[in-house]
């Protein structure tokens, strides 16, 4: 049976266009594409100090009852 070979890499970052408006389009896509990436980011080093914070606590009060 014959095979397709694999598609060509796509270049990451917005592809060149000739329509001004898909080009605009594109690139506030890629934009925004990257702020969801920085956010995403945040939100995983917000939730690593929040389970510290629990840890914290919790070991506290075992030290706290274990007197």
């Amino acid at each position: 049976m014959h095979r397709n070979p694999p598609p060509e890499p796509q270049p990451l970052g917005p592809e060149p266009c000739d329509n001004d408006y898909a080009e605009e389009y594109l690139n506030r896509m890629w934009d925004i594409s990257v702020e969801l990436e920085r956010l995403n980011k945040n939100i995983r080093l917000l939730a690593l100090l929040q389970a510290l914070q629990v840890m914290a606590i919790f070991l506290y009060l075992v030290l706290r009852w274990s007197r």
